[in-house]
This record gives C-alpha cells, sequence and structure tokens, in this order.
C-alpha cells in the first residue's frame, strides 16, 4: 500500500543520526582541489551499490572539467577501511564517501529504511557524505531497469552546489564553471522526491539529472498485457471463443469463459518472471487503443452504459475484469499490482464498483494541457476525487505531453508548477494517494528548446512541488544564456505568455514574431564572442519557421498561383443534374451521391449529409507529391459537442483510412496524408467552436518546398514549414466527399459528415493566404 503523506520534508538539515561526526564546515569550505591539485579522494563500495560507481565516475569527470584536476577513486572494505582512514589522514586528503560502504557503516549511517531515490549531502572539515538509498541494480536508462538510486541524486546535487548546470540534454549544453581551486560550501540537505514515480522517455543521463527516476513503472505493461502477450497469435485458433468476432481481428470480449482466469495466469507469469522488481510489479489490464466497441453478446453489453458521457462508456466493462483478476492473485501478491489504465471511453471510474481491491492501481491518462482552463482544472479534480473513492492502492497519471507538431511553442511552465501542485493537494486531501506520473511524449527536433525545458521543470516540480518556479527559470537565464539572460528571459516570458493568455493557441501576428526578432538580435550583440552566443544562435534557428510564417502571412499577389490552371477538381454544386455531381473541370467527371440530399442553405446551393449513412463517392484525384491544395465550404448541422470525442467527421476522404483527408476531430481541423514508408503526416490546427448552420471555408496545402498550412476563413490557423514529406504516389486519393471509405470495400464508408459542404476544390500547387480569403 502507497501510505498518504500529510507532510514530508523536503529539504532539512542533516538528522542527528550522522551524530557529532558532521558539523558545520569551516568558513572556508571543503577543499576537493587546489590550484588544480586533487585535495580529496573519492571512497566506493563498487559491489554495494552499482549506483555509487556511476556516481562516482560522474562526480569525477565534473570535477575534472572544472578544474582539470581528475580526482582519485578508492575501494574501501571492512579489511582495509581503518588502513585507508590512516593513510589519508596523513597525506591531508578529504574523503569523499560516495555511496553505501564500510566507511559510511562505522559513521553509523543507514539507508534501509529510507524512501525512494532518498539522499542526503553531509560534511564537516576533513569529509564529505554523498549517500542514498540505492538499488542493487543500476541502469542510466531506468525504463529498463526501474531502480532507486538517491546516490546518483546525491552527487547530481553536488555537483549543482559547485556551480554546474545542465538544463538541456547534449554535452555542449552543459555548464561548468571554470576553477583551479574546488569548495565545498559544506551544505547540510536531505531530501527525498515528493513523487516517488517519475518516469519520461528512456531516462538516459540528462533525463537522470532532471530529476527523473524512481523504482517502479506502473506503465510496464504498455497499453494493455497485449503488449507482453500476444492473445491473436496464442488463442486465434485454439480458442476463439475468446474474442468478440472469433479468431484474428476481434477483440477480447473481457467477460467470455475463461478470459479473467487466462489473463490472471499471465498475470501470475509475469510477476514470477525475471524482470526488474520495478517492472514485473505492475499489469496492466485493459483494451488496446481505440476500443470503439465492445462485443455485442448479452453478458458483454450489460457492463457497458452510453447514457454515461463517451469517457465512461465502458469503464464497467474494464474494471470488472481489472477487479476479478486482482482478487484472484491479491493474496498470492501482496506486493505487487493490477492496473486499471484510465483510457478513452474508460477514463470515468466505474459506477457498478464500490471500492477497488488493495492491490488495484488507477493509471489516468491525462494530457498536460488539459487543465490550463478553470473549467478544465475543476473537471480534472472531480475526476481525481471520483477515483479516490473507490480507494486504489494509489494514482499515477500518464501525462501527454504530445505537443511537439505545432509551430506555436507550447512553453507553459508556471502551469506546469501549478499542475503539480495541484496533484499534492490531490495526494495530502484525497482518500487515496498520488504516486506520480509518467509522461507519453511526442517532439519534433526543432521543437528541443522549449520542449526540453517543459520536462525539466516538470522533473524538479515532482521531486519539490512547493519549487520556486521563478527562481529555477532565473537560474536558468543567467546560467545558460550569461550576459543575455534578460532578453532572453523575456523571450521565453513572452512566448509562455502568449500561449497561456491566447485561448485558441493562436499563430503569432507579425508584431509578436518582430518583438522575438529583436530581442534574438539583442542577445546576439551581447554574447558576441562567447560561448553563450552559440546558444543564442540554436535559439535564433529553431525560430526560423516564424520568419517563414512572417512572410507567408505578409505575402502580397505576387507568385499567386493560376487558380484555372491549377484546378484539378472542382465539385461546385451549382446544378446537379440527373442526381449525379459533375466535376466542373474539362474532365467533366461524374460523382455518386448516396443518401445526399441538395439544399439551398443560408443563401447557398449545398449539399446536405445526414451524418450516418450520407456519402458522395468521386473518381480518383491523385494528389501531386509537389504541392497540392483541397478546400470546401461547410456549415454544421449541429454542435460538434454532441459527437462522439473519438469521431472524425471527414469533409474529404480516401479510399480506405488514413491515406489523404481533410477532416474535423474534436473540433481540430487536420490536414493529412501518407507518405511512401506508411508515416501519417499531418497537421492540426488548434481547436474551434464551429457554429451550427454558419458557414466556414476550411483550407488545407501541401508544398514539398514550405511545408504544411491550415486555413479557416481565410485566416492562417496553424502552419508547420518542417512538414515537408510528400504523399504517396501510390496512395494519395481522395475519393470521397463527407466520409471516408473503409477498407474491404468502398461503399462502407466511415466518419460520415453532419451538416452542409459546397464548393470542394483540389488544386496541384499551393494557394497564398490571399488567394484564400477570397475563395468564393
Amino acid at each position: 500500500m502507497f501510505p498518504l503523506r500529510s507532510s514530508q520534508l523536503i529539504i532539512v538539515c542533516i538528522m542527528l543520526m550522522l551524530g557529532s561526526l558532521v558539523a558545520k564546515a569551516s568558513e572556508q569550505g571543503v577543499v576537493l582541489v587546489r590550484e588544480g591539485t586533487p585535495a580529496s579522494v573519492i571512497v566506493i563500495d563498487a559491489q554495494r551499490s552499482p549506483a555509487a560507481t556511476a556516481s562516482s565516475q560522474l562526480l569525477v569527470a565534473w570535477v575534472q572539467d572544472m578544474s582539470g584536476a581528475e580526482l582519485p577513486v578508492m575501494s574501501v572494505t571492512e579489511a582495509n577501511l581503518d588502513q585507508m582512514t590512516q593513510a589519508l589522514s596523513d597525506q591531508g586528503k578529504t574523503v569523499i564517501c560516495v555511496g553505501q560502504s564500510a566507511w559510511t557503516d562505522r559513521l553509523g549511517i543507514s539507508v534501509d529504511d529510507w524512501a525512494v531515490d532518498e539522499f542526503v549531502l553531509a560534511s564537516k572539515s576533513d569529509a564529505v557524505v554523498i549517500l542514498g538509498r540505492d538499488d542493487t541494480r543500476f541502469e542510466w536508462k531506468y525504463d529498463w531497469v526501474p531502480n532507486s538510486a538517491g546516490t546518483l541524486y546525491a552527487t547530481q546535487r553536488f555537483i549543482e552546489s559547485l556551480g554546474g548546470r545542465w538544463f538541456y540534454p547534449g554535452e555542449e549544453n552543459r555548464d561548468v564553471p571554470r576553477m583551479s581551486t574546488i569548495r565545498w560550501d559544506g551544505i547540510q540537505v536531505r531530501t527525498k522526491p515528493y513523487f516517488p514515480y517519475r518516469f519520461s522517455g528512456r531516462g538516459n543521463r540528462w533525463y537522470r539529472w532532471a530529476g527523473y527516476g524512481g523504482d517502479g513503472d506502473v506503465w510496464a505493461t504498455r497499453h494493455t498485457f497485449e503488449q507482453t502477450y500476444d492473445w491473436h497469435k496464442m488463442f486465434g485458433k485454439t480458442r476463439p471463443h475468446y474474442f468478440s468476432r472469433g479468431g484474428k481481428g476481434g477483440r477480447i470480449g473481457f467477460t467470455h469463459d475463461g478470459v479473467v482466469e487466462e489473463i490472471a495466469r499471465q498475470a501470475r507469469e509475469y510477476f514470477q518472471s525475471k524482470r526488474p522488481a520495478g517492472k514485473r510489479k505492475y499489469f496492466i489490464v485493459g483494451a488496446n487503443d481505440h476500443l470503439v466497441g465492445v462485443c455485442p453478446c448479452d453478458q458483454c453489453q450489460v457492463w457497458v452504459d452510453k447514457t454515461r458521457p463517451e469517457k465512461g462508456w465502458y469503464s464497467d466493462y474494464i474494471a470488472q475484469a481489472v477487479v476479478k483478476v486482482a482478487e484472484l492473485l491479491k493474496d498470492d501478491f501482496p506486493d505487487h499490482y493490477i492496473v486499471y489504465l484510465a483510457y478513452e471511453r474508460y477514463t470515468l471510474p466505474p459506477t457498478k464498483i464500490d471500492r477497488l481491491p488493495s492491490n488495484v492501481v488507477v493509471l489516468l491518462a491525462q494530457s498536460r494541457l488539459s487543465t490550463m482552463s478553470p473549467e478544465g482544472r475543476q473537471a480534472f479534480v472531480d475526476l481525481v476525487r471520483a477515483w479516490q473513492a473507490l480507494k486504489p492502492a494509489g494514482i499515477a497519471f500518464c501525462r501527454y505531453y504530445t505537443f511537439g507538431t505545432s509551430i506555436v511553442p507550447v512553453y507553459f511552465p508556471h502551469h506546469i508548477a501549478d499542475d503539480i501542485r495541484l496533484m499534492k493537494e490531490l495526494d495530502q486531501t484525497g482518500e487515496s494517494p498520488i504516486i506520480g506520473e509518467l509522461q507519453f511524449t511526442q517532439m519534433k527536433p526543432d521543437a528541443d528548446w522549449w520542449f526540453r525545458l517543459n520536462q525539466y521543470v516538470t522533473a524538479r516540480c515532482l521531486w519539490n512541488p512547493d519549487l520556486n518556479i521563478d527562481a529555477l527559470l532565473q537560474d536558468f537565464y543567467r546560467s545558460y544564456f550569461g550576459p543575455a539572460a534578460e532578453p532572453m528571459g523575456t523571450l521565453y516570458d513572452l512566448v509562455e505568455t502568449a500561449y497561456v493568455q491566447e485561448p485558441g493557441r493562436a499563430l503569432y501576428d507579425v508584431e509578436m514574431i518582430n518583438h522575438i526578432e529583436q530581442l534574438l538580435s539583442e542577445a546576439n550583440a551581447l554574447t558576441a564572442g562567447t560561448l553563450y552566443q552559440t546558444r543564442v544562435a540554436m535559439m535564433a534557428d529553431r525560430l526560423k519557421p516564424l520568419y517563414a510564417m512572417r512572410e507567408k502571412i505578409t505575402s502580397g499577389a505576387d507568385g499567386q498561383v493560376d487558380l484555372e490552371e491549377a484546378l484539378i477538381a472542382d465539385y461546385a454544386m451549382q446544378s446537379f443534374p440527373n442526381r449525379q455531381l459533375v466535376d466542373a473541370t474539362d474532365s467533366k467527371k461524374k460523382a455518386e451521391m448516396v443518401e445526399v440530399k441538395r439544399q439551398n442553405h443560408q443563401g447557398h446551393k449545398a449539399l446536405y449529409f445526414n451524418g450516418e449513412s450520407s456519402f458522395v463517392k468521386i473518381p480518383t484525384v491523385k494528389l501531386p507529391q509537389e504541392a497540392y491544395t483541397v478546400s470546401a465550404w461547410i456549415a454544421l448541422d449541429r454542435s460538434l459537442m454532441r459527437r462522439n470525442t473519438y469521431e472524425k467527421m471527414y469533409i474529404l476522404g480516401p479510399q480506405m483510412y488514413d491515406r489523404a483527408a481533410l477532416y474535423i476531430q474534436n473540433q481540430r481541423l487536420t490536414l493529412l496524408h501518407r507518405d511512401s514508408e506508411g508515416n501519417n503526416i499531418k497537421l492540426i490546427a488548434p481547436p474551434l467552436e464551429y457554429l451550427p448552420h454558419q458557414w466556414y471555408h476550411v483550407a488545407g496545402t501541401f508544398s514539398a518546398k514550405n511545408g504544411m498550412s491550415l486555413y479557416i476563413n481565410g485566416e492562417l490557423v496553424a502552419y508547420d514549414v518542417s512538414v515537408t514529406t510528400p504523399p504517396d504516389k501510390g496512395y494519395g486519393w481522395l475519393m470521397f466527399i463527407g466520409a471516408t471509405g473503409v477498407k474491404g470495400g468502398q461503399t462502407r464508408t466511415a466518419g460520415n459528415f453532419e451538416g452542409w459542404i459546397r464548393n470542394v476544390h483540389v488544386y496541384r500547387d499551393e494557394l497564398t493566404l490571399q488567394q484564400m480569403s477570397e475563395m468564393p
């Protein structure tokens, strides 16, 4: 059981367990290096702590970079302890005890009851203690071997106390102070992370430095146990009754005979495997991504409730399996956990269960952006409280950090700090503890300058939710940009304010881009001839897409596309002879209308789509690989809020899913095509409240030179200059208006549009903003 924390020690003076041996350092501090010569020795016991070995190597490297001196490392044992003590005393060397050893044993320090990653820094005039709770296994990539590595975090904090900083990945981004003599001020620190579960990415050295880690992986089996055990391969032929439609391709029927017992058997096998302890403790019971439907049999459907909000449709269906599996295992594995992944249409708590078993942990999937608004914050609180009322052993979060595809920096350190303080409040006042979070990340390379800083802030706040975020950021500006700290701090503050205050997360206007350019120019002048100038130049390079966007916004009539020459398909919908829609270009190709009504709407001839079975099948329109534009006028019949959150509503769709499309999902306009390697290339606009019955002109453009753009009513709403991968010449085909085809038959459709569509155009070139604003 994860204990509740009514209060927690974050930074305090070293406890009395060190006794009189730990005293305040002299005013001169503890000397580690004197005039480029080692004045100290690192003492470790590699057999007792692999983390201590890694920590000593880290400390040696940083001290050498700072001073040029290479500190010696000595192994201590019970057998050589007295001899080593006397020899080092005779030499006048300061002893740096890194990790548990015979030396720390003699000091009477025991870490047996310390928390995950807890550590202590302590000193006296001739001794330094760098010590934490360490597991017997250690890997830098903690997602492979989750473990407690307190000594490593203690060493990193020690290096920071000497002035070392590392805010971004890459050796070139380390801030290493240069000095021939290194003195340590002898701070007395004992600290532990407030949240023990702090996962992000693959856990390389920089992630450890930021503060990620922990000794368990709640997401060990990823989305579900099916990531570890391929049920279709194992049982598709021999036990087809396990599946909703029988055999390969169907979903597991979680109420079917023998299913729960088989899941429990696999969980038992998993718990007894040779995986690292931190990974084998957690086993997720749930469906894979995109659970769009449940087996239609009565015993499954009784657990489905579509009278609830969409995010609760399948909660009871998943929960009943979680509970049964947990009950089968709790007596034999009291310190192992079955995980309910609260995700998609089973995010809300179940309603047919009063209390979860004591060996169930909830992993709640939530975007960090979901609490940006007051309404979103309150909804998050209500959701967590509802889950806590079921008294699971603990609640962790799968935080989506998948906002790296937009040209606008999604930078919000103050919101991160506020959000994690809210997690602490929910932990301290709720009926079940909050144990931390993992980050589900997706980032483009050019976004690293703001994305990584978000991650750094997150890790530091997960360690200490009461962290002074402004002090942290000021330290970053000073350390990373030196004399340009002021203009670069202003730039970061500017992009944060712009993102947080703009409800639609709109693209920057020309004035904003000009301001950013001015700040970078000022920073470049202030850092001329220094190493900081390289970092300013990196920032300027990352922000070049803003200048391309400024050019797109301000470009005039020069270079505009010849619309008549570029037109590939034109379904203007001004007339409908013989119930057919005819391409107005020279091709005169006829399209087939299926359950589509011809109507006048708001003064325009249009086609009405019922949202269920209506579509227009058009002759193949192949998108050029160099550049194209797709556009249409649309009007919705009702608010999008009444539609399913996960349902796509296609304006233009391909012959089958995800080949080439313009669609709306969750109020976001999206342009998509698939490249020759099968990757979905897409651009997603910020949410827009499409008012029912009102006409909107929507358009998407692609250029292998200029990237992707999205327009609504002639306004540029999304742009990414880096998205230049062309569509696959074999699959980039549009074949439907108001729907998309489904694999297995071209007359089967999905994602049907609900409302009116008119004036559908496809061009073999990238139209300009001015042309978009003038589209009829």
